[in-house]
């Protein structure tokens, strides 16, 4: 068989085929695992090629179950080839996770999907998604954070070549939030591009509009006693929002301010403490992937 060598004797160790003294190599000399001669009672000592297949010789009494004093003649099926590369991979990443798509390929049994760190050589198995399939999304990637993806396809034989590896940062959800309002990626936290005195990333923390010059919904102050109240709307999962306070604008400090309930619509305090003036700030950061 063009391609394909057949090789006859006796092997020391094992191998997880019923080869019985017959084995056929590929091309590059690997073991064809694809390649069964069936069972017979002893092993092969001589081969000749025929014909249409192979004729074994050897100190065999039966093959298959059936009467064959030490002369078979085998009808040898063209190898199973693997699978061709999987085309056109892409990779598309959200806050929610990563969009895989890729060209079918024509005879493949299934996909392996598989990822890794850029600071790591080792692939991580992702899913084994069936043949006919030609996307797949992967949850398990989480926003800001770096990998690179690949896929190959496989078969009874074994697997194709993988595809050429395709890297990616997931937006964060901040990140994604400039980019549905068609805000550019590079842009400053501090830009105030409406003109309403808050910042981009205060917008974002609060919920409000960046298109908007609107001030509804900034925190609001009041004087409760011997403590001042700052509330505000914790908007978001991924900011960190710390209240501080200051007696004179210059120095701040969230020492001495208690930074209220976990809830959605929060209340922090802090006592006037017998100062005339008292100041007080929400500070907000994105919190890191």
């Amino acid at each position: 068989e063009a391609g394909r060598l057949y090789v006859a004797g006796s092997w020391q160790g094992s191998t997880p085929l019923r080869t019985l003294g017959l084995l056929r190599l590929s091309s590059d000399g690997s073991l064809d695992r694809s390649f069964d001669t069936g069972s017979a009672g002893s092993g092969v000592t001589a081969l000749a090629s025929i014909t249409g297949g192979l004729l074994a010789g050897g100190s065999f009494a039966e093959w298959d179950g059936q009467p064959r004093y030490g002369l078979v003649r085998l009808r040898v099926q063209p190898s199973l080839a693997t699978p061709g590369e999987p085309l056109a991979f892409t990779a598309t990443g959200s806050e929610i996770g990563v969009d895989l798509a890729w060209d079918a390929v024509a005879g493949a049994l299934g996909y392996l999907i598989e990822k890794r760190e850029p600071s790591s050589i080792a692939w991580i198995p992702v899913a084994t998604p069936p043949a006919g399939s030609n996307s797949f999304a992967d949850a398990s990637s989480s926003a800001g954070s770096r990998w690179s993806y690949r896929v190959s396809a496989f078969n009874s034989a074994g697997p194709s070549l993988s595809s050429p590896e395709v890297e990616l940062i997931l937006p964060t959800t901040y990140s994604q939030w400039k980019s549905d309002l068609g805000i550019a990626p590079g842009t400053a936290d501090d830009d105030d591009s409406d003109h309403d005195g808050i910042p981009l990333l205060l917008e974002y923390a609060l919920a409000l509009s960046p298109a908007l010059s609107d001030r509804q919904g900034l925190p609001g102050i009041a004087r409760a006693g011997d403590l001042v109240e700052f509330s505000y709307l914790r908007a978001r999962t991924d900011v960190n929002y710390i209240v501080e306070a200051s007696n004179d604008l210059d120095g701040w400090s969230s020492d001495g301010v208690d930074q209220g309930a976990a809830t959605l619509h929060r209340t922090a305090t802090v006592p006037t403490l017998g100062n005339p003036k008292r100041f007080l700030r929400l500070s907000v950061q994105v919190s890191p992937p």
